[in-house]
């Protein structure tokens, strides 16, 4: 066992409420609102993985694991949307506008001054998203419908991202977070 790389238990708590209001204007119109607070769990699997295959650089910069699984909290996001929905004859169709805030975003960071091409992950980003999903499907018959909805989204970074070692701050303010698509399009057909 190395010394090092023990770690502390810990144990998290947060207040996740959820709201959702829908008011029929007429029996094919509705609007509708909702609030939710949702909880994502702190993914220890790479820091740790990062840590051992790195362990002599994060050592002699004075880091354990547990520097490193302190910087990795809960992410915690306030999401809101709303929208309308029309459906008659068959056909149902949802605009949606959505709004979220998220905290301790996980981020993986590059950090030349632990080492070259070392990375580690922190749950110190922010960051804020919206966009509109608009979606659709019609129903032919009992058996056969088609469906399909786009979604154009922003999620972009509201500071930069400090480093673990304290150097320079990486440039992340106002850029999309990583693997966080833009511009979304699906469709398909049902049969049964």
């Amino acid at each position: 066992i190395y010394p090092d790389a023990t770690l502390a238990a810990r144990d998290y708590v947060a207040w996740l409420p959820n709201i959702a209001i829908r008011h029929d204007l007429n029996p094919a119109l509705s609007v509708n609102f909702s609030y939710g607070r949702r909880f994502g769990r702190p993914d220890w699997g790479p820091q740790a993985s990062n840590y051992i295959s790195n362990r002599t650089a994060f050592t002699a910069r004075g880091f354990t694991l547990q520097s490193l699984v302190d910087k990795v909290r809960p992410e915690l996001s306030d999401q809101f949307d709303a929208s309308l929905r029309f459906s008659q004859y068959g056909l149902t169709v949802i605009p949606t506008l959505f709004y979220a805030k998220f905290q301790n975003k996980q981020v993986k960071v590059v950090d030349p001054l632990i080492g070259p091409n070392i990375s580690y992950f922190q749950g110190t980003g922010s960051s804020t998203g919206y966009g509109f999903e608009l979606e659709a499907n019609y129903r032919f018959d009992e058996r056969f419908s088609v469906f399909g909805s786009t979604t154009l989204a922003s999620e972009t970074f509201d500071s930069d991202t400090p480093t673990l070692s304290g150097g320079a701050m990486l440039a992340t303010k106002g850029k999309q977070i990583p693997n966080t698509p833009q511009v979304m399009i699906k469709g398909g057909i049902t049969y049964q």
